[in-house]
């Protein structure tokens, strides 16, 4: 069985008709709510801020400039006693 959920879903993927025809079947009450729940949508939807879109990273832009110590894949003496 499916749930409200999936049904309210299915409603929404029908398209703006049956919405419309769904929403003309309620009773003016309910009709007011329904465009006070849309209206708090659409001020939450401004709310959240838009995420800048970031940079594509460039290969290479700190060639040169790290640089490892000769010795870097000898053991440490501190864990001698571990090997």
């Amino acid at each position: 069985m499916p749930s409200k959920l999936t049904s309210s879903l299915n409603a929404f993927v029908m398209g703006e008709t049956l919405i419309l025809k769904k929403y003309q079947q309620l009773p003016a009450t309910h009709q007011v709510l329904v465009v006070d729940f849309i209206e708090f949508l659409l001020k939450k939807n401004k709310k959240q801020p838009v995420t800048p879109k970031r940079k594509k990273r460039e290969l290479g832009t700190l060639k040169g400039q790290i640089q490892m110590s000769a010795d870097f894949n000898k053991p440490l003496d501190d864990l001698k006693d571990y090997m």
